[in-house]
């Protein structure tokens, strides 16, 4: 199982820049799209995990299939 979580979390901190561009871009469409209603918010957050903390989960939970059950 090392092993797999090994190979789960370099794809992961392989795609990690390409994750963190598109939470960009989600958070700018969100505020875009809140801007134009009548929604009342605060502030907009968001994050990557980071490699260790997506290992760290995986190990954790057990996920087999970590894209998805996350």
């Amino acid at each position: 199982m090392a092993d797999t979580i090994d190979r789960l979390a370099q794809q992961y901190q392989a795609e990690l820049p390409r994750l963190q561009a598109f939470r960009g871009q989600l958070d700018a469409l969100l505020i875009a799209l809140l801007a134009t209603s009548d929604v009342q918010y605060s502030h907009v957050e968001s994050r990557c995990k980071s490699p260790e903390a997506y290992r760290d989960k995986i190990a954790r939970k057990g996920y087999t299939d970590p894209a998805r059950e996350m």
